[in-house]
């Protein structure tokens, strides 16, 4: 724990605590007032937010902020007729942020009322917003590194919230229009929240969702460029929701999309495909062994395909494809010939694929291969 001690430093401005992983609680910190910036990245055993910050009005960054039960969680178990009961998320409306705010444990958020008072709409200063039911974890063997995060559920005292409760925080959180990263990781909903995704956003990350049934409408956002989606027991097809509405290319700047754990995922509209992905470089593909057909976009340049359908690697000739990666596969049986149409290819990786008992005699036209 921070020593009392330091909430008597009035006139500091910066108080750094990156990498204090076993850091719990902090101090009542009210009295610093002229605080700017309150740097709580990798603090992930914090279980709440230190008492006073709603003072900070000069705070400008704070990347981490706690939601957690309050200290009167057997009054508001008595009288829950009392919304207004000790809000968790009020001490953020009046904080004028900037850059990037993660929130943490939205689970333990009481209420849509609750939600609301964090007034996200608000802060135009932000340019990175994560919505998080669970904590941080920095490593785990059972998620893509990618997103290096997974929640990690509380032992919760109280009744576990209801999915519908979730949906209605999740719409109370709308973000600021002119937000360019989003994460949602770990919402327990059914369905995505009823706002439409900031037109200015330029990377999204939605992972561990496992109720979902379908993914929002993402393809009408123009600025687009990374978009990564993992854990998604609950989500058996991608439909021409997925496209959205109003744009006639969908996609029209993604380069970058990563698609893994949907176990479940049988289906992948190609509605429209020719005026989709026109940017697409990078594909990656793990862990979907029910899924048989995906995208492959001309423009592509690497593809990965891991724990797949062997029917995945049956595709159109990609003339542009560079690199090329093939691991545990245990259907493979032979080489897809469209990837040996690739002039460019210069790198092949093939793992534990136990069937595959030859490659094409093509392969050796391959010139630009070297790896």
């Amino acid at each position: 724990m921070l020593p009392r001690r330091a909430s008597g430093l009035v006139s500091l401005q910066t108080l750094n605590l990156i990498g204090c992983y076993n850091l719990r609680y902090l101090p009542f910190l009210g009295k610093m007032t002229c605080l700017r910036h309150l740097n709580l990245t990798g603090c992930e055993q914090l279980t709440d937010m230190p008492a006073g910050i709603e003072r900070l009005h000069q705070l400008q960054t704070l990347p981490l902020y706690v939601a957690s039960f309050s200290r009167s969680d057997i009054l508001k178990t008595l009288d829950q007729l009392n919304p207004f009961h000790n809000l968790n998320l009020s001490a953020l409306e009046q904080l004028n942020l900037y850059g990037k705010l993660n929130l943490t444990h939205l689970e333990t958020v009481w209420n849509a009322v609750e939600a609301k008072t964090a007034r996200l709409m608000m802060k135009k200063n932000l340019d990175s917003l994560g919505l998080y039911w669970g904590a941080y974890q920095r490593r785990s063997q059972d998620v893509d590194k990618s997103l290096g995060i997974v929640p990690k559920r509380r032992e919760a005292s109280m009744v576990g919230f209801q999915v519908t409760r979730a949906e209605e925080i999740l719409n109370s959180l709308q973000p600021p229009k002119n937000i360019k990263k989003l994460v949602i990781n770990g919402y327990p909903g059914i369905r995505f929240a009823a706002w439409a995704l900031p037109e200015y956003v330029i990377a999204v990350e939605i992972a561990n969702c496992q109720n979902c049934r379908h993914l929002p409408a993402l393809g009408n956002l123009l600025r687009l460029k990374t978009l990564y989606l993992h854990g998604m027991h609950g989500v058996r097809s991608i439909g021409t929701e997925f496209y959205g509405d109003g744009a006639d290319i969908r996609f029209s700047s993604l380069e970058e999309l990563r698609l893994s754990e949907f176990p479940n995922l049988e289906e992948w509209s190609s509605t429209n495909s020719e005026n989709s992905f026109p940017s697409l470089r990078k594909l990656t593909v793990k862990r979907c062994p029910k899924l048989a057909h995906i995208p492959s976009p001309q423009s592509l340049q690497h593809l990965e395909l891991q724990d797949c359908n062997p029917t995945l690697t049956s595709v159109g000739s990609l003339s542009l494809l560079s690199v090329l990666v093939l691991e545990n596969i245990p259907g493979l049986l032979t080489f897809p010939e469209g990837f040996i149409a690739s002039a460019c290819l210069s790198s092949l990786k093939i793992l534990s694929c136990p069937k595959l008992r030859s490659l094409p005699l093509q392969i050796r036209n391959l010139t630009a291969l070297n790896h």
